[in-house]
């Protein structure tokens, strides 16, 4: 039995797929604005098409802990925090425990959140064979407890940016190591701030070529050779 949600994220096209082992749910395309509310959305209807005997709950998640958890990040936007709260619901009444992440990436902001979720809930990650987890992808990839990376797959690494302005031609952009120039809310501080921690705790040669201003990819067998993935790959065998 085995167990796979599919969710794209392109403009407003959501699409699951549905079989039934891994309890796993697979995240692919755009991070954009409105990804919370596609993910919420999605897992919910996921959840009312799933037959009951196939509800696995869990219980592993200390429910009251992550919910706290939530409710308490400082500058969470309101909507994100009730977003992330329905979504770790879902996640917990689904038993998913792996989540399968390729893409371009996206707005840090929209991933900072997830990214919680996934590094408090210690859920695995997974990059599917040949695909790119690539910019806010490979954050929320590196935020799993158990990293693999299928055959033909890499990671894009770069400086996270947020941009500043209300012209759209004009826009100043705002990265990880600079964004003390910037005039930014309390929250984008906070996503541009974690985000430079999480660049510093890449391997050296990775993080060098970041500060570079450089997108750095990183396939399988490099990944592997910084210890920034697993070698389990036998376990996700139905991924291939």
């Amino acid at each position: 039995m085995r167990i796979i949600f599919c969710i794209i994220f392109l403009s407003s096209l959501s699409t699951a797929t549905y079989s039934a082992e891994n309890k796993a749910y697979r995240i692919q395309g755009h991070i954009g604005s409105n990804f919370l509310s596609m993910l919420e959305s999605d897992l919910k209807r996921v959840y009312f098409k799933t037959k009951k005997t196939q509800r696995r709950r869990a219980s592993k998640f200390n429910i009251p802990e992550i919910t706290m958890l939530i409710k308490g990040q400082p500058h969470l936007p309101e909507t994100d925090k009730t977003y992330l709260l329905e979504i770790f619901k879902y996640i917990s009444r689904l038993g998913i425990t792996i989540l399968e992440l390729s893409g371009p990436g996206g707005d840090i902001k929209n991933a900072f959140g997830l990214g919680l979720l996934i590094k408090n809930l210690k859920l695995d990650t997974v990059v599917p064979k040949g695909k790119l987890c690539a910019s806010a992808c490979s954050y929320l990839y590196l935020q799993g407890q158990t990293k693999t990376m299928l055959e033909g797959s890499s990671l894009m690494f770069h400086l996270g940016v947020i941009y500043q302005g209300d012209n759209q031609f004009k826009l100043k952009k705002c990265h990880a190591f600079d964004y003390e120039k910037c005039e930014l809310s309390a929250y984008a501080q906070l996503v541009l701030e974690n985000y430079r921690r999480f660049i510093n705790s890449l391997p050296e040669m990775i993080r060098k070529d970041v500060m570079s201003h450089k997108d750095r990819y990183v396939d399988r067998n490099e990944a592997q050779k910084f210890r920034i993935t697993g070698k389990a790959e036998k376990i996700y065998s139905s991924f291939k």
